[in-house]
């Protein structure tokens, strides 16, 4: 795990980078792996994964296919306190999604110098849902209401990556060329039924949207060890995208005679062009890097809406046009210093960006009840981090323990915000904005030990103290007001692994998630225990898995807030669960480790909930 990466990596987001190394087979035949497993929550839920690899010669060639096939459940519920509108909203989802991911690659060892890879990726995802909104108001001036929907959603992503090294006489001088690309393909067709009481009135509303997405990605990687104590990288990465989203709305509303169509229409470009440089050298009890990253990143985006309904008097056409050219610097600096073989200590400083996502920047609703829709802000600018971090880390006989402190300085911060949706007063808009420049700062200790034979553990815990500066809605007023709070939040995780005889293994995790405060709600923590065994069988060659996810069921999502005005909820899902899994490899020789570079999404997700 890479906490704070160098330049040589994208600058993107603040959760690090975790350096894969992918397995391939050394010698020549034929091996493999199959991976299945049921989980068994309110229904259960089905995964399951063949592996195979064969090498010939020169050639490596290798597959892997997935599954996926289950039902979920969530619900969940929402006390608005606005004035003169008060009433308590219900929800219940299920949802049924099948996935599968085949993945088909080939290696090709050259020379001892050269190697070219190729793979694809190709996976479809189709599922179906359905929920339940039901509003009740305290007051019974207003009309209660209740809302049904179903939806299909279909996905389609095709990937397709190219690899080829080029190792120098130099021992560790090598060139890499990688080029990457990408189509997804997905649609969603929504039907809402929507009865509102006292009086009696019904309205159906059908959505329809279709996205497409194209993505190119090249880059060339250079290292050169100049000598033994200094080495130079030197790479550049280009990077290409093109979206574009139809969304499509009718409503009809027989009660009144009336019925709208409204056409949405985003396309969305992004290109990310990069260049980098490392210098690192070693002398003494010290070792150290400085680098840099130059990145130019443009947007181009295009929001088209047009409405039209019975009545022509209220027709409407509109656009919005996104264009942003930002130039940015990201430098970064790693310095260690090795008092003993014991003790050794850590500085470094890089500084980092999240970028919005395609859901965080498009107008284009994400999901839809009477009285919240969820849909991103086109406006929305990339947040920038200044990170400052020192540590120090013991090794012992049992183990290892880091400990240090951190500092983060935070411009343009992007976090949820919530106001009232200018065409339904009714109606609250969740969606994203920048607050102000914040600042955070805090400790970590992290440790891995073996403290017996038959018991080792893995475990971490952090605090930290984050200033949130920004502005929210009045929701009286209308009008933006000026607001700061201060947050204080701990965290901790804990894995521990029980060796009970040679073939079995007992697992026990904990964790706990403080409080997170914002501008305009307050979360509660959040935590859990699992426990699990592995068992090996067929000489080594197997195991059966069981697990006991969060045995005391008290994992959930839980906020009260009182911006713009005072509310409270909670959301569920199935999360106290059964799984069982078995594991089997076949096949023979040994494995050497082929490593290949992971490059990230480079924009920040949204958060797939609410809040």
């Amino acid at each position: 795990m890479i906490t704070n990466p160098s330049a040589k990596y994208s600058p993107e987001g603040m959760s690090g980078i975790i350096n894969i190394i992918l397995h391939k087979n050394a010698n020549t035949g034929f091996n493999g792996s199959i991976n299945t497993g049921v989980t068994f929550g309110v229904t259960p839920k089905l995964n399951t994964a063949l592996n195979l690899n064969y090498k010939v010669g020169k050639v490596n060639i290798y597959s892997n296919y997935g599954l996926n096939h289950g039902k979920n459940k969530n619900h969940g519920y929402i006390n608005s306190f606005r004035p003169e509108l008060e009433n308590e909203q219900k929800f219940e989802f299920n949802n049924l999604n099948t996935s599968h991911l085949l993945k088909l690659g080939l290696d090709y060892y050259i020379n001892d110098k050269n190697t070219f890879s190729i793979y694809t990726n190709q996976n479809i995802t189709n599922g179906s849902g359905n929920g339940l909104t039901d509003v009740n108001y305290i007051s019974p001036s207003n009309s209660d209401s209740s809302q049904l929907f179903k939806s299909k959603t279909d996905n389609n992503t095709q990937t397709y990556d190219l690899d080829f090294k080029h190792d120098f006489t130099k021992k560790g001088e090598n060139l890499e060329f990688q080029a990457n690309v990408s189509s997804t393909k997905n649609k969603e067709n929504t039907n809402y039924d929507l009865t509102e009481f006292n009086p009696t009135n019904n309205s159906d509303r059908t959505n329809i949207v279709h996205g497409r997405t194209n993505y190119i990605q090249f880059n060339a990687d250079y290292v050169n060890p100049l000598t033994e104590t200094t080495k130079l990288e030197i790479g550049i990465e280009t990077r290409i995208q093109n979206t574009k989203n139809s969304f499509d709305e009718s409503t009809s509303n027989p009660s009144i005679f009336n019925s709208t169509t409204t056409d949405n229409n985003f396309t969305f470009d992004r290109n990310i062009s990069s260049l980098y440089t490392n210098y690192s050298k070693k002398w003494e009890k010290w070792s150290g890097q400085v680098g840099v990253r130059i990145e130019n990143y443009t947007i181009d985006g295009d929001f088209h809406r047009i409405e039209t309904s019975v009545n022509p008097t209220t027709n409407f056409s509109g656009n919005q046009t996104i264009k942003d050219n930002i130039f940015s610097v990201y430098p970064s600096a790693f310095f260690t210093y090795a008092a003993s073989d014991k003790n050794s200590f850590n500085f470094n400083y890089s500084r980092r960006v999240d970028r919005p996502s395609i859901g965080q920047i498009s107008p284009i609703r994400e999901w839809t009840t009477p009285l919240v829709e969820s849909r991103g802000n086109p406006e929305l600018q990339p947040q920038f981090t200044n990170s400052f971090e020192v540590n120090y880390t013991r090794t012992a006989k049992i183990g290892s323990i880091t400990s240090g402190v951190f500092y983060r300085q935070i411009n343009n911060e992007i976090s949820r915000t919530i106001y009232k949706n200018p065409s339904n007063n009714n109606q609250d808009i969740i969606s994203y904005d920048n607050f102000d420049n914040n600042i955070a700062f805090g400790v970590e200790v992290s440790s891995n030990l073996k403290l017996a034979k038959w018991w080792s553990v893995n475990a971490s815990t952090d605090a930290y103290f984050k200033t949130v500066k920004g502005t929210v809605q009045n929701a009286n007023t209308g009008l933006q007001e000026k607001g700061e709070v201060d947050v204080v939040s701990f965290n901790v995780r804990a894995n521990q692994t029980f060796t009970a005889t040679k073939k079995l293994k007992i697992n026990l995790f904990g964790m706990y998630r403080g409080r997170d405060l914002g501008l305009q709600f307050e979360r509660s923590p959040m935590y859990k225990a699992d426990i699990g065994a592995t068992y090996s069988i067929l000489k080594g060659k197997g195991s059966i898995t069981g697990r006991l996810n969060d045995i005391f069921n008290t994992m959930h999502f839980q906020f009260d807030g009182s911006i713009p005005y005072k509310q409270e909820g909670a959301f569920y899902w199935e999360s106290r669960t059964i799984y069982v899994g078995l594991n089997y490899m076949f096949g023979g020789g040994k494995n050497k480790a082929l490593q290949r570079k992971q490059r990230d999404a480079n924009e920040t997700q949204s958060g797939g909930g609410l809040l």
